[in-house]
């Protein structure tokens, strides 16, 4: 047996019709490598939260909603199925006019007025920046030249007003994260892990800006949810506050944050008061994201074929479920 057939092992054989307690955590670092922006208006989301769990002192910290997160993911995911899939892809419309038919709807959720819904069965939560706004964030200032490459037009007599600032976090700004799958089958995991793994944009202008690596630092499988990104969050700074290595005024290490979360989320984790089935960090986590990697690359259009068959399955039982009282 390997770590991917160990971990294959856990998992339901079927998505299920109803909650089954079939919980499968991505534990992630997402870490800026450009200057992604997160906002809603006209500023980054900002919220304002203890620094730690041992220590309450308020700080600013930058926001990355869910949807940041999972919309990225999702267009990723869909671009891929597009890609192996066309034919079926062809009539689904993210956000506009979903099939209900795809791995994406199914896994993601979707809603179609009184014609239909389904529960996403992928979900998490807020992610937090690990370092304070304050040092997190810088503001630019943008503005639009002409062909001539500048801003004065001569044929009006005067500059341009296409000048605009925008605000966004820094390279190296870490937001630890806690994705789960809930009641998915194993191919359709491996499509969520994919879809974290291989997305390198977030936030607004991705075209242009936005890298994230993900660095997935742990896979739990559960009967039950874990720990919060608040309270990863808050437990990575306690443990380097600790060990005196949380900086004041300049941002967290990579390699030291990497450190301290794989060193605490062994008791972080046994504390959610959930039976863990199965706990994939370090050397095992390695081997199992090399053997995902490899089959992966080796035969990806087959792993459409699974999930296609898992969503048809799913969709049928659906359809023949027995009606109540019968």
């Amino acid at each position: 047996m390997t770590v991917f057939s160990d971990l294959q092992s856990c998992f339901p054989k079927q998505i299920a019709l109803r909650p089954s307690g079939h919980y499968a955590h991505i534990i992630t670092l997402r870490i800026a490598e450009s200057y992604p922006i997160f906002q809603t208006d006209d500023g980054l989301n900002v919220a304002r939260v203890p620094i730690g769990r041992v220590n309450p002192q308020p700080i600013d910290r930058i926001a990355m909603f869910l949807r940041k997160q999972t919309t990225p993911e999702r267009l990723r995911g869909r671009e891929l199925l597009r890609k192996y899939s066309p034919e079926a892809m062809e009539a689904c419309r993210y956000n506009d006019n979903p099939c209900g038919q795809c791995p994406d709807c199914i896994a993601y959720g979707y809603a179609i007025g009184d014609e239909g819904a389904e529960k996403s069965k992928v979900f998490g939560d807020m992610a937090y920046s690990l370092s304070g706004h304050a040092i997190s964030h810088i503001v630019n200032t943008l503005n639009a030249p002409n062909e001539g490459g500048i801003m004065y037009d001569p044929a009006e007599g005067k500059t341009s007003n296409r000048i605009n600032s925008r605000e966004y976090v820094i390279p190296s700004v870490i937001f630890p994260s806690v994705m789960t799958a809930r009641d998915l089958t194993f191919p359709m995991f491996c499509y969520v892990l994919n879809n974290l793994v291989s997305n390198k944009r977030y936030g607004a202008t991705t075209t242009r800006t936005g890298r994230m690596d993900n660095e997935v630092v742990a896979i739990v499988v559960a009967d039950g949810e874990i720990m919060s990104n608040l309270a990863l969050t808050q437990a990575i700074y306690d443990a380097l506050s600790a060990e005196n290595r949380w900086p004041d005024d300049d941002l967290v290490s990579t390699a030291a944050t990497q450190e301290v979360t794989s060193a605490i989320l062994p008791d972080l984790i046994r504390g959610s008061d959930v039976q863990i089935q199965i706990r994939l960090m370090g050397r095992d986590l390695d081997d199992f994201l090399n053997e995902f990697r490899e089959a992966i690359s080796q035969n990806f259009e087959g792993l459409v074929e699974e999930l296609y068959r898992d969503v048809a399955d799913y969709r049928n039982r659906l359809k023949t479920k027995p009606k109540k009282g019968k």
